[in-house]
């Protein structure tokens, strides 16, 4: 009896790292929810962006909108600044510098478009306006500075498939203290990843992760793998950043400070 026990709580043992990740790339370390030993394990947080500006306002397949960038962004060690163009896509990625529509997702980093892309959900999706619930696009900020957090939260949006059950999903920046020099946190955060059952569920078909201007650096999540459930977060941190548990009261939630 002794001899099966301990065989289950391997088991168990097995099937919970499985569930865990942690990924490395691109001068970023990458930690999912679900890896409770880390000290970057994420909360899910999901931010109610509905007040922000909508990317869209009409039905759009393949389209890529524009608004400005609340703040300056370290990404990938490129600085971009504040006011720039800051691009949607509906494919589920966003971009400080693509307007491409490419839909047909790849691994990552590749040698293609999107170039300077944060890929949420990168797949083949649908901003609709004719079904219910209406698709959002959202650019909103939360907090007051040096503490904002920009988010950019795909709501409601459709598969190619069937159009009854759409999905939800934002990408959180996190604002850094002017002079830091790590890159700025970002964190996925998953609300609702079921497409009708489809094979557009829970990222099967879908790439998560994101890389540079130049394509030739990245960090990858998962590709094409059912692994990106509902209430999933994913936090993308500067490699060199040194941990500590201090943290804003008002993120509700942790953040590693520069001072």
């Amino acid at each position: 009896m002794r001899t099966v026990f301990s065989i289950f709580l391997l088991v168990v043992l097995v099937v919970s790292l499985a569930n865990a990740r942690i990924v490395t790339g691109g001068g970023y370390i990458g930690v999912d929810s679900t890896e409770t030993s880390d000290p970057w394990c994420p909360a899910y947080n999901w931010i109610d962006a509905s007040s922000g500006i909508d990317y869209f306002s009409a039905y759009a397949d393949d389209g890529n909108a524009t608004q400005p960038s609340p703040f300056a962004v370290k990404f990938f060690d490129v600085n971009y600044s504040t006011g720039i163009s800051f691009h949607a896509c509906t494919n589920g990625w966003v971009s400080f510098t693509s307007n491409s529509t490419i839909y047909n997702n790849t691994t990552l980093p590749n040698s293609g478009e999107p170039y300077t892309s944060i890929c949420l959900y990168w797949d083949d999706l649908v901003y609709r306006v004719s079904e219910t619930p209406h698709s959002h696009i959202y650019n909103y900020v939360d907090g007051s500075a040096p503490n904002r957090i920009w988010c950019i939260a795909f709501m409601d949006v459709y598969g190619m498939l069937l159009y009854t059950d759409p999905g939800s999903f934002q990408v959180q920046i996190f604002e850094e203290p002017s002079g830091s020099p790590y890159n700025n946190t970002i964190e996925f955060h998953y609300l609702d990843t079921n497409f009708e059952g489809t094979s557009q569920d829970s990222g099967i078909s879908a790439t998560v992760g994101m890389q540079s201007e130049s394509g030739t650096e990245g960090i990858l999540y998962s590709f094409t793998e059912g692994i990106v459930s509902n209430n999933l977060a994913i936090r993308f941190v500067d490699e060199d950043r040194p941990y500590t548990n201090i943290q804003p009261v008002s993120l509700g939630n942790l953040k590693a400070m520069y001072y």
